[in-house]
């Protein structure tokens, strides 16, 4: 077959992606729930950054004459059975918490891309070899696999990062390797083949832009159990050990003093609560702004 020179124009008009890119802004915002979602999820962020500037006091800050206070003006939050202030701690756990989420994410996103685009893109042995490693990592439930790498990497902030990340991988290779396999047929991208594109160019530049939609989308949602199995790893010991303020270990440290300082443990479980929900709001959105036909 005759090779014909690359050409641009062959490829989606530029102008009718910036439209369908503000179509779905549009649509988003029409959303009140996703809007309310992304505000609280922003507010997090920022807390998390911020968290030195908001906190009253340390995170790691004693009073031994104020064990165990209620909520009040000093305390807004109370205090836990160190004297240590629970919305200082609730505050710097957000940063810990947030992070978890982002790295994790990234980690099997990313991961879970690079294995989508191989199994699809090449097939053959190729596919049949990546998807049984998949496989194989799905047969055990996503907390349980988590709970696994973290008992053999060791607990910690980083290890936690790395067995939360790595569980959530087959995940997104299951998702890229369908939208890969739907995106890999179209006119645009047999054209740039033909025309002499190389393989980095059109996963970069054609593949890629093209399957974001539901990355993004299982993205926020795969944030929001990044945060819960992080907790849940913490609650049990292999996560995030203390006096580091991490949301599911400070109830783990709480539980023992459930009936006498109920406020140890509802405002780290609240602090999850919200921003999973959040989350879920801004998936939820996204999944409607940008696949429309549902």
């Amino acid at each position: 077959m005759e090779r014909v020179p690359y050409v641009e124009g062959l490829l989606p008009e530029t102008s009718e992606i910036a439209e369908n890119r503000q179509s779905a802004w549009k649509r988003f915002c029409s959303n009140p729930l996703a809007v309310v979602g992304m505000v609280i999820l922003i507010l997090s962020v920022l807390t998390a950054v911020f968290a030195s500037f908001i906190a009253p006091y340390g995170y790691e800050e004693q009073n031994l004459s104020a064990m165990l206070m209620p909520p009040d003006a000093r305390h807004i939050f109370g205090t836990d059975n160190f004297g240590r202030d629970i919305f200082s701690r609730v505050v710097y756990g957000s940063r810990i918490s947030i992070t978890i989420g982002l790295i994790s994410v990234g980690i099997g996103c990313s991961v879970g891309m690079i294995a989508g685009i191989v199994a699809a893109w090449f097939g053959g042995i190729v596919d049949h070899v990546v998807m049984c490693i998949i496989d194989i990592m799905l047969s055990l439930p996503g907390l349980m696999l988590a709970i696994s790498l973290s008992a053999a990497l060791g607990p910690g902030l980083r290890n936690a990062m790395i067995a939360v990340g790595i569980s959530s991988i087959p995940v997104y290779a299951r998702i890229v390797r369908g939208s890969v396999m739907d995106v890999r047929g179209q006119e645009y991208i047999e054209a740039a083949i033909i025309g002499g594109a190389d393989f980095g160019k059109v996963i970069i530049r054609h593949i890629i832009p093209n399957i974001l939609a539901p990355v993004l989308v299982q993205a926020s949602a795969g944030m929001a159990g990044a945060i819960l199995t992080a907790a849940s790893l913490s609650f049990i010991g292999l996560g995030i050990q203390p006096p580091t303020p991490e949301w599911g270990s400070m109830i783990a440290a709480g539980r023992a003093y459930m009936m006498q300082a109920w406020w140890i443990v509802v405002f780290p479980g609240a602090a999850i609560m919200i921003v999973v929900c959040a989350l879920n709001l801004l998936g939820d959105g996204l999944r409607d702004a940008l696949d429309p036909r549902g």
